[in-house]
Formats: C-alpha cells, structure tokens, sequence
C-alpha cells in the first residue's frame, strides 16, 4: 500500500504518545475541626523560583487578603493564603516575600474556577519565594478553616498527582472536571500577569469547540452547483 498520507491533498490523522501531565499537590494540615486538611492541586507561577529549586516549603499560614500594599503582619517562616485580583500576581507575591513569607499560595477569586498558571508582569527578577495557584473552591474552603497558628500549607516538589491521557480527553471533547479525581482544568495558554489585562476577569482559557469527532471543514461535500472536486477539497 505504500504511504497513502504523503499523496498530494491527502488528509491523514497523526499518531501520538500521550504521556500525560502531573500536578503539583498543596498539602493543608491543622485546620479548623480537620475540615480543610488535605492536598489541593496547583500550578506554579511562571515567575519566581520552582520547588524543584527550592525543595520543599511548609509553614504556618495565615489569609492575607489580596496583598496588593504592602502588608504588615510579620510573616517570617509563613505561606500566606492569598486572593486573586486588582493587582498582578508578581505584586502579591513580592509583598508576602517582603514580609518574611517562605512561599505564597494564591486562590482564584472567579466562582467556580480552577487555577490558572500566574504570569510575570514584567518586575518578577526580584521574586525569591515559589507561589502555585489553587482552585476558587479549594482556596474558599481552606480560608474559611483556617485555625489561626495551626493551620500550615506544605509545598513538597515530589507530591504530586498524575492525570494520564489527558491530551485523549481533550480531543475526544471530554472536558475534565474540576479538581483531582476530580483532574482540574490545567489549561494551555499564556500566563495571565493580571492586573490591566482582559484575563483579570477571566476564569481561564477555554477548552477549543472543535473536536475530533468534528469532521474537518475541508471533508465537507460542496453544495454548490457544478463545484469541482478540488473547490470540495480547499473550502
């Protein structure tokens, strides 16, 4: 048979591997009555270092609100709980860094929303500390549990979650639902700084409308009266 899908205006399917992704778990310890206790997926933010750098961070946390000024409790040793939103990610973070924090955890503000990958704004050189982002839900979950000097965040690089064949998901136009077993929203796209941006009120891209079982538009007979079959093959 040869190989029919180099012939010239062959349409061909490619094969793939999917090796699936991994998720970075935020791990919460001590909350009020247990009730928030245990691992949260995140994405990490595309400014400042890894954990992979860093290795593992834990400490006591604290709700700092949005962290847009300067904030003025001492946070030395601590992974603050912070909010999305008004200002960029790079601001929040540095603010909890100048404040003494070891890491910064982030949550959506828009309802319902998975995390999103937290882009620089530009200023981020000087951001030290490792930051993810959980989900709207986890992140109103974890702060309204939060037992105030026992409540802790730990960011350990080797836990982390594998969600197999989720490029398969995608294309056969299953969209993942929200968080582990769950298997959240981890979305393709160019991270967000925030403030100023149209992705500041954005819960996140969107999966594409098209999927495979669509066929391509090229496939589609010409309706049109007397079309030639090359007009039918480059609609």
């Amino acid at each position: 048979m040869g190989s029919p899908a180099v012939a010239t205006n062959a349409i061909s399917v490619a094969a793939g591997n999917d090796p699936g992704i991994s998720l970075q778990l935020a791990a919460v310890a001590g909350s009020s009555g247990g009730a928030a206790d245990g691992n949260y997926e995140s994405l990490p933010a595309a400014f400042g270092p890894g954990l992979g750098t860093t290795g593992t961070q834990s400490g006591v946390t604290m709700f700092a609100g949005p962290a847009c000024n300067p904030i003025a409790t001492n946070l030395t040793g601590m992974i603050p709980l912070i909010a999305r939103g008004t200002c960029t990610f790079v601001t929040k973070v540095r603010n909890a860094q100048n404040a003494g924090a070891i890491a910064a955890v982030v949550y959506n503000n828009v309802a319902n929303s998975d995390p999103i990958t937290m882009g620089d704004d530009g200023t981020g050189a000087d951001v030290t500390i490792p930051a993810v982002m959980v989900a709207n839900t986890d992140g109103l979950k974890i702060r309204a549990n939060i037992a105030a000097g026992n409540t802790t965040f730990t960011l350990d690089p080797a836990n982390q979650v594998a969600i197999p064949n989720r490029l398969q998901g995608l294309a056969s136009g299953m969209r993942p639902s929200s968080r582990t077993s769950r298997h959240p929203a981890v979305r393709s796209s160019r991270p967000s700084p925030e403030a100023g941006t149209m992705a500041s009120t954005s819960p996140g891209p969107r999966w594409p409308r098209r999927t495979s079982r669509e066929p391509p538009r090229s496939c589609a007979p010409s309706t049109r009266a007397g079309a030639s079959r090359r007009s039918s093959r480059s609609s």
